[in-house]
């Protein structure tokens, strides 16, 4: 081979390291978009994502503080009827209407069936206190004896309102004889604190679209108790002597609940509550739209989370979980425009930068064959 020949393809592979070396810098660009549009495409979809969090967060935990504070309000109404009896030695039935009246429960107290008065009665005494009742045409304490005799104490309920059909009917029955309530009572009687049952049912109006009158419903009962005046309550003991009687008030759990939403709960969340501490193992007290999810497997919420209350001394259980409508509005076309957007820029800056590299190498290449000719 000549040397003219060996000079010329020591020159063309001059040229062409040439073009390589400076065609890296070019891919180098590529590479280094590439990495900021995914980084972009990243930080973006995961932006998305936390705003959908916070706004699932918010609204459960709005929710969790409508229930506490309307329970707490609902307390508080029967901490008032309790007033009445520490503020008067006697409470009679006028009384006892005008107050519930006054607190208007079916515009304030959703899901307040009845607010009414166990009264204490003691064995010796329930004979006196059936003759009294059947004076004043009311019927006797019901259940009457336990198969095996006397009960230890009696606890009719004597007052009760809103006077409508299904409260009347509870007019001197007896709660204590059922295990629910009356370790509920226990409780409360034992602490001097409100103590709520587990899921009962309570007697009330048919919901609308039935063809009853009345209706058995999920609900509750809590038993606030009152001890006479000026008698000693440091110990159990003390209290368990002292005890007068109870308020007691009866819960439409459906209807307690399902005003809290009104007009303020993203109707893309699904709201559960269960008696109890887990979900799985114990009876719901309300499903805001009627399917059962907690502990279900399958088709998975795009979130979902449990939380637990106290009311009146009783743990509840608080389901919450995405719908289908909440995932639909989740999904964001940003991180894709972003992907997009990201991937067209780097390519045209890839393309830039390579022309300018073809440009410079060819200058020189003419440059060069200018100089030789010379």
């Amino acid at each position: 081979m000549s040397r003219s020949n060996v000079g010329l393809a020591g020159s063309r592979l001059t040229r062409l390291w040439r073009y390589l070396r400076r065609g890296t810098a070019a891919y180098g660009v590529l590479l280094i978009a590439l990495l900021l549009t995914a980084l972009a495409w990243y930080y973006v979809r995961q932006n998305v994502e936390v705003q959908n969090r916070a706004r699932f967060d918010e609204s459960t935990q709005a929710t969790q503080e409508a229930i506490e504070r309307r329970t707490k309000a609902y307390l508080d109404a029967m901490f008032g009827a309790r007033g009445l009896f520490y503020a008067s030695n006697t409470v009679t039935q006028e009384d006892w209407n005008d107050y519930v009246r006054g607190i208007e429960p079916a515009r304030r107290f959703e899901g307040l069936q009845a607010l009414s008065y166990a009264q204490r009665v003691d064995p010796e005494n329930r004979e006196t206190f059936m003759r009294g009742a059947r004076d004043e045409g009311l019927p006797g304490i019901r259940p009457d004896l336990n198969p095996s005799g006397e009960r230890s104490a009696y606890f009719p309920l004597t007052y009760t309102g809103p006077l409508g059909d299904a409260n009347q009917t509870i007019l001197n029955y007896d709660f204590y004889a059922e295990g629910a309530h009356s370790k509920a009572m226990d409780l409360a009687r034992d602490s001097g604190e409100p103590r709520a049952t587990r899921m009962v049912y309570v007697l009330s109006d048919a919901p609308s679209g039935s063809t009853a009158d009345l209706a058995l419903r999920r609900g509750f009962f809590v038993y606030l108790p009152i001890y006479e005046e000026g008698e000693p309550l440091g110990s159990v003991g003390e209290r368990r002597r002292a005890l007068r009687g109870f308020i007691a008030g009866s819960f439409v759990s459906e209807k307690l609940l399902a005003g809290i939403f009104e007009g303020s709960f993203d109707p893309a969340i699904d709201f559960e509550v269960y008696d109890g501490a887990s979900p799985a193992s114990t009876p719901p007290l309300y499903d805001r739209d009627g399917i059962r999810r907690a502990g279900k497997r399958g088709n998975e919420p795009l979130f979902s989370k449990e939380s637990r209350i106290a009311v009146a001394g009783h743990e509840w259980s608080l389901y919450f979980a995405t719908l289908p409508a909440f995932e639909d509005g989740a999904e964001s076309n940003l991180p894709l425009l972003v992907l997009a957007s990201g991937l067209g820029m780097s390519l045209l800056i890839f393309g830039i930068t390579l022309l300018v590299v073809r440009s410079r190498t060819r200058a020189e290449i003419y440059s060069e064959d200018l100089e030789r000719l010379v």
